[in-house]
């Protein structure tokens, strides 16, 4: 998970609008989510920790997309407003990828254009979010999407890292639209005609003063390092080269162990989870390449055994790999 980055806390409000709709009494998570600031943010572990405890609350699949469904633009704060401006959805789009720190500070939106669609895909430079952060996100997009442009606005196609099949059936008839699983990041791809929809009730008269806004609270924020993606990279390297031990990701990344450690328990990071992340992405591509046999994937992830390939692959996607390369990756 995306240790060290923050939420907006101004999402409180797609949470308490989530229990009202499903009249959830829960003291503990009402009393923490109280004392979150009006206005700023909060972190990665406490924004995680409340939607498990609403996720426990409600032991049902598809939970995560039930709270998502509870977003408005106002739940963004600045960025909510600012985008509320805009003349169309694109111009829109084009505010939700400049200021997204400002609703979270964590894996930017990667806009793709293939053809005549869209893609909107979260890469993983500061870690994997897990299954339960990535659909909650994946569910604000596509709702705020919704709410922005009107019903003319469809998913084309949502893609996932890992969905259980109960999820997924619930998923499928959420989005109205074919939903992969076995992703090696989330993303929902969409008509490009949909750029060009008007945006509802657009004020455009508010768009200056809330730019200028907007450009305020993005310059006061802490930047960002690269150290997680320099880490993923230098992970990437160590299994294709067959040794990707701390001692030598450290010294690739020009730290000692010890300084490698300290930064990435700083961060809430465990250098295993991300091993674990990369070999999954790994694992992906390579079986997207029919020539390349299963133990020849096994093996050059690190597995010496195809067996222990197979538990770490039903782990990581809910399949063994033979059914992810049947399925076609999906």
């Amino acid at each position: 998970m995306q240790g060290g980055f923050r939420v907006a806390s101004a999402l409180a409000g797609m949470l308490h609008n989530f229990m009202a709709a499903e009249s959830l009494h829960l003291p503990a998570l009402q009393a923490r989510m109280a004392a979150w600031p009006a206005q700023g943010s909060i972190t990665y572990e406490e924004w995680h920790e409340a939607l498990r405890k609403l996720a426990s609350a409600v032991p049902r699949p598809g939970v995560g997309l039930d709270v998502a469904r509870h977003i408005t633009p106002a739940a963004l704060g600045t960025l909510g407003h600012l985008v509320l401006t805009a003349a169309t959805y694109g111009d829109a789009l084009l505010y939700l990828h400049r200021f997204h720190r400002l609703s979270y500070d964590g894996n930017p939106p990667v806009v793709s254009l293939y053809g005549d669609s869209v893609t909107i895909a979260w890469n993983v430079e500061f870690g994997q979010n897990g299954a339960l952060l990535d659909i909650v996100g994946l569910g604000v997009f596509v709702t705020i999407s919704a709410q922005l442009a009107g019903p003319e606005w469809q998913p084309r196609e949502i893609s996932l890292v890992r969905a259980s099949p109960e999820e997924l059936a619930y998923y499928r008839a959420f989005f109205s639209c074919p939903v992969n699983v076995g992703a090696g990041r989330p993303s929902v791809r969409f008509g490009f005609e949909c750029m060009q929809l008007p945006v509802v009730g657009s004020e455009p008269s508010r768009r200056a003063a809330l730019e200028a806004q907007a450009l305020a609270e993005l310059a006061a924020l802490p930047p960002q390092d690269d150290l997680m993606a320099q880490l993923q990279q230098a992970l990437r390297d160590g299994v294709r080269n067959g040794n990707h031990s701390a001692g030598v990701v450290a010294r690739q990344l020009n730290l000692s162990l010890r300084s490698l450690q300290r930064r990435l328990a700083e961060r809430g990071v465990v250098l295993s989870d991300v091993l674990d992340g990369v070999r999954a992405e790994m694992a992906c591509e390579y079986l997207a390449d029919p020539e390349r046999s299963l133990s020849e994937t096994a093996l050059q992830l690190g597995f010496s055994e195809q067996s222990a390939f197979n538990r770490a692959f039903r782990r990581w996607f809910g399949m063994t790999p033979s059914e992810f390369r049947a399925s076609g990756g999906r």
